[in-house]
């Protein structure tokens, strides 16, 4: 079963590059003072050029950025206004706020992660100790899973995962020194893993391309 879900990983990636769809054509930058999001396109050469309307206005410290795998929509956590800033990424690369934008948080989000199938988002509440999962509706809008915020299993969470098969989340913690592992449901609610959290980590937290 393992082998076959990294089978369609590859499929997948080895599809979207045969289409178009996977570039590295834009890039997104926070800027948590500003309050806004700068936006570039990404030269040839790797260069960055401004795009028309950048910065776009986000809430009230915007602490990270994530991009769904397929380049559809920009999830932004606002630390300091507890909630979350959804656009939907237009062909020239320019952002349009998806409706209902922004969606509630906890208290302080701050790191996110996008499932690789575009699904779920999840978002660590740092000062509340909890993670929210969200749904993905097709226009980019968020709804909370059942049973979220769900619990960190430890403190200052500033690092989150999601591995490339979307089955789990990893999320460190930094006062415990401890790293949190969960199974992501069929409904996209968490479960914790047997033996979570465990020993070491407490920093920040990534996991490579064909994990399991």
């Amino acid at each position: 079963m393992k082998a076959c879900l990294k089978l369609w990983s590859v499929l997948a990636i080895a599809l979207a590059l045969v289409t178009g769809s996977l570039r590295a054509e834009f890039l997104y930058v926070s800027n948590s003072n500003g309050g806004s999001i700068s936006a570039y396109h990404i030269e040839k050469n790797g260069s960055l050029r401004p795009l028309g309307g950048s910065p776009f206005l986000a809430g009230v410290g915007p602490a990270a950025v994530a991009v769904d795998f397929w380049g559809r929509f920009v999830y932004v956590p606002n630390a300091s206004g507890n909630n979350i800033s959804a656009y939907r990424i237009a062909e020239n690369g320019e952002l349009k706020p998806v409706g209902g934008s922004p969606f509630l948080a906890g208290n302080d989000p701050i790191p996110e992660g996008v499932d690789f199938l575009g699904r779920f988002l999840y978002v660590a509440n740092v000062l509340d100790s909890t993670i929210s999962g969200y749904g993905i509706a097709e226009n980019g809008a968020l709804t909370a899973v059942a049973g979220s915020p769900f619990p960190a299993q430890g403190s200052y969470n500033f690092s989150l995962a999601v591995d490339p098969i979307s089955r789990s989340v990893y999320v460190p913690n930094t006062q415990s020194g401890t790293v949190s592992a969960f199974h992501i449901g069929l409904d996209g609610a968490l479960r914790p893993l047997k033996g979570s959290p465990f020993p070491g980590g407490g920093g920040s937290v990534a996991v490579d391309l064909l994990a399991g």
